[in-house]
Parts: C-alpha cells; sequence; structure tokens
C-alpha cells in the first residue's frame, strides 16, 4: 500500500469514503488533553499558562523524589543500579557497576551502614535507616536506605536490594539548625 498523504481523497469505498475516515482520525487528535474540550485550535486557556506549568512541575518534582535502586553483593560491590539511582548519586548507571558501594558513603556513616549490612545478611530481616551519601562532585545529600535480603540461587552470591531516596529536604525541615 502506498502513503499519499492526510489530505489524498481515494473514492467511496464501500459506504465509508477515506476523507471521511481521516475526518474521524483528525477530530479524535483534537481533543485538549487537560479540559477535554473538542476544537480545532488547542485549548489556550487551558494549555497555556499555570495549568501546563504546574502539571509539568508535579511531573519534575515526582521524578526527583523518586526512590532509587542498587543491587549489592555481599562483597559490598554494586551489580545494578537503576538510572535513579545514578541520577541520585551524580553519575552514569555503568559507572556504578562494580564499584563498592561503600564509595558513596559519608565516613562518619560507613560504621552504621556496616552494621545495617550485616545485619541484613545474617538475620535476612529489612532494614531501614538513614545515613548520608556523597554525589560524584562530592556534595553530600541524607538518604533514606530501605534494604532487603536477596537469596542467591543457582550458585549465585546472595545479595541485598538497597532502595534509597534524597531526604534532605525533609531532614531539614525536621531539624532546621543542621
Amino acid at each position: 500500500m502506498v502513503w499519499h498523504g492526510p489530505n489524498y481523497k481515494k473514492g467511496p469505498v464501500g459506504h465509508h469514503s477515506n476523507s471521511k475516515i481521516m475526518n474521524a482520525n483528525n477530530n479524535k487528535q483534537q481533543i485538549c488533553p487537560i479540559c477535554g474540550q473538542s476544537s480545532i485550535q488547542v485549548c489556550l486557556e487551558c494549555c497555556s499558562g499555570s495549568n501546563v506549568h504546574s502539571t509539568t512541575q508535579n511531573l519534575i518534582d515526582a521524578a526527583k523524589s523518586a526512590p532509587g535502586t542498587c543491587i549489592i553483593a555481599s562483597n559490598n560491590l554494586i551489580i545494578d543500579a537503576d538510572i535513579t539511582a545514578a541520577r541520585l548519586l551524580g553519575t552514569e548507571r555503568m559507572a556504578l557497576i562494580g564499584k563498592p558501594f561503600t564509595l558513596s558513603v559519608v565516613g562518619e556513616n560507613i560504621i552504621d551502614f556496616f552494621v545495617y549490612r550485616n545485619a541484613i545478611f545474617s538475620t535476612h530481616d529489612e532494614q531501614r535507616f538513614e545515613i548520608k551519601l556523597y554525589r560524584k562532585d562530592r556534595s553530600i545529600f541524607s538518604a533514606q536506605l530501605h534494604c532487603t535480603f536477596i537469596k542467591g540461587q543457582g550458585g549465585l552470591t546472595d545479595c541485598m536490594q538497597i532502595t534509597f531516596q534524597d531526604y534532605s529536604r525533609q531532614r531539614k525541615a525536621l531539624n532546621p539548625r543542621n
């Protein structure tokens, strides 16, 4: 079949003509995604101004507050990380793979991290705690970590999944002096 463009008009096919089908498809595309009004022009009252800006800002804020996830082997090396974890740590995803997770842990929190890590591998119980992490640029952020044990199967090593998110704003609100 040859595409002749949207304005191509073919003779009647059955009881429908090609132009009627095209008009029906065009009408579906002319519905405002915010207010649902059907109009030839985009609904400028809804789509311009603060509604679109606030919707876009809400999506950006949601993406910024989404948790990142890393899978850490028992030897403390990152064996997998998602894009959000990489963004939170200020690097690319592939740059995290094979590196010790503790490179991202602020020195004063290393002991705390290992206490929770060892508890996960010995008891297999979930752990939730807060520590400070470094970004690649060495800036520091408060992070809430939720860690779960993953049993290795088929000769694979036991691992833990770390889900974390930036908790700096909430921490500052709770303790404005720090």
